[in-house]
Order: structure tokens, then C-alpha cells, then sequence
């Protein structure tokens, strides 16, 4: 290896130009410093913008693969992987170049193309981590009663509903608890702990493909669906229906106001070129692990019956999936803060403006700029208040929303909001209009994919219910 590309992995050397003796030095002349590898801030970014990535979404990845097909389901999880690196790449640079004042992902939007642009954004990254926080809850209230049940056999005497939300109210609390740290990288070791659950995850499900995959005429899981579709199943529209369980469909990104939390919190020396690339990098490739083994292996595995949350696959009394199930529990508590931190942001910039509009006789200079204890204690308290009975009442019937709002605003923020940005700046103009065309085509498509799986689903259990007279439920091919 070069003296200039070691030179790369020093975490706090200088700034350093062209032709400078610290660009020239070897690693041994330099023997305090130590290597990225060795920086645990280094480690805390990396692991933190993976809980930003990670979620639910990664037991529906299986289906996607499922609906594109392996290789092309693959391949575009690829393409997506290294947009949203690019994206990222993008953002950490332009946040760079913002300065230390710039802290925010509304704040690099207001810097770079204005306060009205910031303020539609900020719209946006609200809505969005409003939606995912009430998903989370959801999902811990359907994750968790098995969880409870296996270990508190007296829990077997409350209905589904009373244990669904004893579950989600028990678990909004370490929620609560870690909604009210000050800074983003204080749940570095949740972080960690999300990721390891991923492992384990990722692991279970190979395991799985390799002792059991799905053969012609063998492809049953632990609930006894059968997995394979015949040709003459797929054609028939009615057995088709059957045959192909209808679910949601998965995203892969990268949120930027997390990235951009991030950033700001982020040593001075790892916002360098070099190390915060390396940052970036090895976030997505610990994410590119993640999502095309899950996806892959978890297909091969349950084949088209691949569910939407893909333990529902297992059997109830599975003791490895009751260990997943756990992982996913933990992974959810881990990134429930991660995204009410940017909705926290933006309802403490709103906050002070209030209060600065009723005290304008106050100078600017007596208010303080970050935010009290106080507030740090109160607003997660509101947000919870709000987010679980939401969850409570409309359970998964939010599936749809969230579907449309991630095509609509994740898509938007991600790839079009850095597009706007690199073209206001007038900096890499071909980059902006590869952004600008992905971001559109996933909105679109994406758009009209959810819309158009709910007129089928709802076109589905219409003709189930007039073909049994009006009982619920569904068949599956056998």
C-alpha cells in the first residue's frame, strides 16, 4: 500500500493539500496515530447510520426479491445501494462545505437552496418520522405477544387485541426513555445491538436455505404453506390468488436527516474527505450484506410464499424464530429514536421561534441556543402520547399509508432533495440529473405500485368472500 493511501486512514490527521509533508509521511513516522479501524468514533457513525437504514423493512426484503425475481430483485437492491451511497456521499460533502453551523438536514436545504425550500422539507422529513414511529410501535405489538406468550404461559387468558397493546405500551417505554437523549450518538450501543440482531437474523434465515430450501413439490414452511406455484397455478388467475400471498413491498435507503445528524456530531478529523467516505462505505457495505443475504436467502427459502414480515414463515413454536423475533424487537427499539430525532429537531426549531416571536424584547443573544432539559424530557413524552394510540387503534390497517408516504417522501428526500441541491449549488450536474430520474421513477412507480396492490388485494377479498358467502379468510395452494 502507498504512503498516500495509508496516509488516508489516519483518523485525526489534519486537513492536509497537495504535495504537503503529511500527505508524503509514512505510517510509521506517525505512530499516535491510530487507524479508522481502531477509532471507535469511527465505529459509533458507521453502526449509527446503519440504525438509521435498518428496520422492519428488512423482513420484507425476502418478498421483494420474491415479486422481481432473483436476480433481478438482487440487482436492483443493488442499484439502490450504491444511489443511496452516492446520495449520501453528496450529502456528508455538501455538509462540509456548510461549515460547523450547519447541523441539520433542513438546515443544509436552507443554506443551500433557501427557507422555503427548507421548510417543505422539513414537512416532509416530519411526516415521514411521524409514519415510521407509529410503524414501529405496530410492529413491536405484533412482534412481542409471542415473545410474552412463550414466556408468561398465564399471558394465554387476554385476547389478542389486550395482549397487542399490554405489548406495544410495555415496549413504548424504553422507546420513550431513549427519545430523550441529547445527542444522536448516545445510542451508539443500541446501535450496535441492532446490528448484531440483524446478523442473527440474516444467519437464521440461511441456515434455513440451506437445510431446507424450496424444491419442486417441497417448498412447505412452518405454517404449512406451500411454496412452490406451478405454471398452471400462476396462469389461473383464481389459484394465482392463492397461490401468491399479497403483502407490502421494501425500500432501501439511506434517511439523510440521520446521515446528516450524524455528520454534525462527527470529529473533525473524520469529516475529512477520505475518512468520512470511509465512513459512508462501510455503512452501506455492512447494509448491502444485510439486505441481498435476507433477501435472497429468505426467498430461497419460503419461495412464493414468502410473507411480507418474513418470521411469520416460521412456526409459532420455532425457538430460533422466537430468538429473531427478539432481535427484531430490539432492532425496532433501537430505531425508534433514531427517527424521532429528526422530528425533534424540527419541532425545537418551531419551538424557539414561538417563543422568540413572545419574547421579542428579548435579546437574541439571552436565548439559549440548544435545547433545555426540559424540552429534552417533555417533547418525548408528547410524541409517544401521540404515536401509541395511534398505533393502538389502527394497527396494520396503516400498511397502505406508509407504502404511499415512503414512495412519495423517501424517494423525494433521498435522491430528489440532493438533486435540487447539487443543481442550485452548480456543482455536478450529472450526477444531479441521475438523481433527478432514479428519484422520479421510484416516486412514480412506486406511486402506482402501492396504489395498485391495494385495488387488487381489495378486488381479491371482494371474490373470496362472494365465493364463500361472505366468510373471511383465504386458501392457499397446496
Amino acid at each position: 500500500m502507498s504512503s498516500q493511501a495509508s496516509s488516508a486512514l489516519l483518523a485525526d490527521a489534519p486537513p492536509t493539500t497537495a504535495g504537503s509533508p503529511s500527505e508524503t509521511s509514512s505510517p510509521s513516522a506517525r505512530p499516535d496515530r491510530p487507524l479508522l479501524v481502531r477509532d471507535a468514533g469511527f465505529w459509533t457513525a458507521v453502526l449509527t447510520l446503519c440504525n438509521a437504514a435498518l428496520g422492519a423493512g428488512l423482513l420484507s426484503l425476502p418478498y421483494a426479491v420474491a415479486s422481481a425475481g432473483l436476480l433481478v430483485g438482487s440487482l436492483s437492491t443493488c442499484v439502490l445501494i450504491c444511489a443511496s451511497f452516492a446520495s449520501l456521499c453528496v450529502i456528508m460533502g455538501l455538509m462540509a462545505q456548510a461549515g460547523p453551523s450547519v447541523t441539520s438536514f433542513g438546515g443544509l436545504v436552507r443554506w443551500g437552496c433557501g427557507p422555503a425550500a427548507s421548510n417543505v422539507v422539513d414537512g416532509f422529513v416530519f411526516l415521514n418520522s411521524f409514519g415510521a414511529c407509529v410503524g414501529y410501535l405496530v410492529l413491536l405489538g405484533d412482534v412481542v405477544p409471542p415473545i410474552v406468550l412463550d414466556a408468561v404461559p398465564a399471558a394465554k387468558s387476554m385476547s389478542a387485541g389486550q395482549l397487542r397493546a399490554a405489548a406495544a405500551s410495555v415496549a413504548s417505554l424504553p422507546c420513550l426513555l431513549l427519545s430523550m437523549l441529547r445527542r444522536i450518538s448516545a445510542l451508539r450501543f443500541t446501535a450496535g445491538v441492532a446490528v448484531f440482531a440483524c446478523f442473527f437474523t440474516a444467519g437464521l434465515l440461511t441456515a434455513q436455505a440451506v437445510q431446507h430450501p424450496c424444491r419442486p413439490g417441497d417448498c412447505y414452511d412452518g405454517a404449512g404453506r406451500n411454496g412452490w406455484c406451478t405454471a398452471a397455478q400462476a396462469a389461473n388467475a383464481s389459484s394465482a390468488a392463492a397461490c401468491y400471498a399479497d403483502r407490502p413491498t421494501a425500500g432501501v435507503s439511506l434517511w439523510p436527516e440521520s446521515a446528516a445528524f450524524v455528520f454534525a456530531e462527527m470529529r473533525p478529523a473524520l469529516r475529512e474527505s477520505r475518512p468520512r467516505t470511509a465512513v459512508a462505505a462501510s455503512a452501506v457495505s455492512l447494509l448491502a450484506f444485510f439486505y441481498l443475504t435476507v433477501g435472497a436467502v429468505g426467498f430461497l427459502r419460503f419461495g412464493a410464499q414468502t410473507q411480507g414480515d418474513c418470521l411469520q414463515n416460521f412456526s409459532p413454536t420455532d425457538a430460533s424464530a422466537g430468538i429473531a423475533r427478539v432481535a427484531v424487537a430490539l432492532t425496532a427499539l433501537s430505531a425508534f429514536p433514531m427517527q424521532h430525532f429528526p422530528a425533534r429537531g424540527i419541532l425545537h426549531r418551531l419551538w424557539r421561534l414561538l417563543v422568540d416571536r413572545a419574547v421579542s424584547t428579548r435579546p437574541p443573544t439571552a436565548r439559549p441556543a440548544g435545547m433545555s432539559t426540559l424540552f429534552l424530557l417533555l417533547e418525548p413524552v408528547g410524541w409517544v402520547g401521540v404515536t401509541l394510540p395511534l398505533a393502538l387503534v389502527l394497527g396494520s390497517d396503516l400498511s397502505f399509508v406508509f407504502e404511499l408516504s415512503g414512495a412519495l417522501v423517501v424517494n423525494g428526500v433521498v435522491f430528489l432533495v440532493p438533486a435540487a441541491l447539487l443543481l442550485a449549488l452548480r456543482r455536478s450536474r450529472h450526477l444531479a440529473v441521475a438523481f433527478l430520474l432514479l428519484g422520479a421513477s421510484l416516486t412514480v412507480s412506486g406511486t402506482f405500485i402501492s396504489i395498485d396492490e391495494k385495488i387488487r388485494a381489495a378486488r381479491a377479498e371482494v371474490t373470496d368472500l362472494a365465493s364463500r358467502g361472505g366468510a373471511r379468510g383465504y386458501v392457499y395452494a397446496e
